[in-house]
């Protein structure tokens, strides 16, 4: 089961399992289905090579999903399960900004939802940034004073991610407020004129309308899948995560060496691997591609890099990823001399050294020996 056969997602992303056979005659045939018999969600989708997607999650596919191979001798079985978590909802009440005089009760609450169950944190921003002591959902004051006045942060917390919401507090001196009656925590109450003439006339003035402006639903999104990286990630719409292996290959100058990508038994069927290099330079045409393996001849330091490979459907989905990093090392030379470099069986650029027999000049014979004999008399 590929990538893993348990994985947790957020709402809003996508998720793949791929269910492979190793082997099987004739081919194996692939299905899914739940394990508890419901029936499959909307959003899911069934690919060629035993790979089930489900696009922009809701919360309802969470569960076990079996796959099954058969064919004429029988069926084997494999079990994936999907986990969904939400990100923390938040919200304070009361909400944005609160006036209030000395003395008075005040009670803030930090309603929260999400999965798994986010945990509650306050934070104090006055003078300085104060962590608060209590995890408790309600923040209690049994009588303000100026020292409690400040923005009161509620943060929420959990796999997921973390949401923060906040009030403002403001806490008045002013004894002509304790003439309006009751003090709703809610209702902000006008400054007494020439109170304090010394101080402006908007001590406090009013919030921006927006100042907390509502969060996106998806305030994390996932990253986008995006098998060529051609495009910016703000373009791509959330698609599931490509399964990528990485692992290095060393060598030295002039060696011969493979590069594997999967093993053919273990390829989907109607897919193919391309190969390609991370640096964009494109692979030495001496080096050879066959079967998901790049064969590297006579290795150079020029071939030292980061070669990509991917697994892809013919619908163009990219279902699998190796990064293979391959480190060439350099080699001390053999002591010989230069004609004699086109003997090495790893040096592709240069001919072999191809020598004449020798040639001999003629011995002049003498002018009294005849041609018919052997023996000359002087």
């Amino acid at each position: 089961m590929y990538p893993s056969d348990l994985q947790t997602v957020t709402k809003g992303e996508s998720v793949l399992f791929q269910c492979r056979y190793m082997s099987g005659i004739p081919t194996p045939i692939i299905s899914w289905a739940r394990s508890d018999g419901r029936p499959m969600p909307p959003n899911a989708e069934l690919l060629s090579g035993g790979v089930l997607r489900m696009n922009s999650v809701t919360g309802a596919e969470a569960g076990s999903f079996r796959c099954r191979a058969e064919n004429a001798a029988g069926s084997v079985e494999s079990m994936a399960t999907l986990r969904i978590q939400e990100l923390p909802r938040i919200r304070m009440e009361p909400e944005g900004s609160v006036t209030l005089m000395v003395g008075s009760p005040l009670v803030i609450k930090c309603i929260v939802s999400g999965d798994p169950i986010p945990r509650i944190s306050w934070k104090k921003m006055g003078t300085s940034l104060t962590q608060l002591s209590t995890n408790s959902a309600t923040l209690e004051f049994a009588s303000l004073t100026k020292e409690d006045e400040g923005t009161y942060s509620c943060v929420a917390s959990n796999a997921a991610g973390q949401m923060e919401d906040r009030l403002q507090v403001i806490v008045e001196e002013n004894e002509e407020y304790l003439q309006q009656g009751s003090y709703p925590q809610d209702r902000q109450s006008p400054q007494p004129a020439h109170r304090y003439p010394q101080e402006p006339e908007n001590r406090y003035p009013p919030e921006p309308e927006n100042r907390y402006p509502p969060k996106p639903e998806n305030r994390y999104p996932p990253e986008p899948y995006n098998p060529y990286q051609t495009e910016s990630p703000e373009n791509i719409p959330n698609t599931p995560s490509i399964p990528v292996v990485e692992h290095e290959v060393n060598t030295r100058v002039g060696m011969n060496v493979d590069l594997t990508c999967m093993n053919i038994g273990s390829m989907p069927v109607n897919t193919k691997t391309v190969w390609s290099r991370a640096d964009g330079n494109p692979i030495a045409r001496r080096h050879k591609k066959a079967d998901g393996i790049l064969h590297i001849r006579g290795a150079k330091t020029s071939d030292e890099g980061l070669y990509l490979c991917q697994l892809i459907e013919p619908s163009g989905t990219v279902l699998f990823q190796l990064n293979a990093n391959l480190v060439v090392q350099a080699t001390r030379p053999p002591i010989r001399s230069p004609e004699e470099v086109g003997r090495s069986p790893f040096n592709w650029e240069k001919p072999p050294v191809i020598r004449p027999p020798p040639t001999y000049p003629e011995i002049p014979r003498s002018a009294g020996c005849p041609a018919s004999s052997w023996r000359c008399e002087s």
